[in-house]
């Protein structure tokens, strides 16, 4: 098999991993979810991960102020994050966290601070 075969392949069981886990998430038709009041983006729904202070990320479940500390300093270390999931690269936070959290968090833009 080509190099590029096996990427293809790779590609295509990556994406199939992904909608499995994304089922896995997906409440069933009529259950209610219910996301708490957060500030942040989009009517208190979301905090913006690419420029929430330590506070902000906070409020969200499961983050106290270590953890916020550390994902500030992941993200000033590497100038933002790229994605959601580059936050696993943050020491302490492994897949179950990640896919907690990634509901309560949009990306948005880096803002270097000054």
């Amino acid at each position: 098999m080509t190099p590029k075969r096996w990427l293809y392949l790779l590609c295509a069981v990556w994406v199939l991993a992904v909608g499995a886990l994304a089922a896995l998430e997906t409440p069933e038709p009529g259950e209610s979810v219910s996301l708490p009041e957060l500030s942040g983006v989009e009517g208190g729904s979301a905090v913006c991960l690419n420029t929430a202070d330590a506070e902000e990320l906070m409020a969200l479940p499961g983050i106290g102020p270590v953890m916020a500390a550390r994902i500030v300093d992941y993200r000033e270390r590497h100038r933002g994050f790229d994605s959601l999931e580059e936050l696993i690269r943050v020491e302490g936070i492994g897949e179950a966290r990640l896919r907690a959290w990634s509901r309560y968090m949009v990306l948005g833009e880096w803002e270097e601070s000054s």
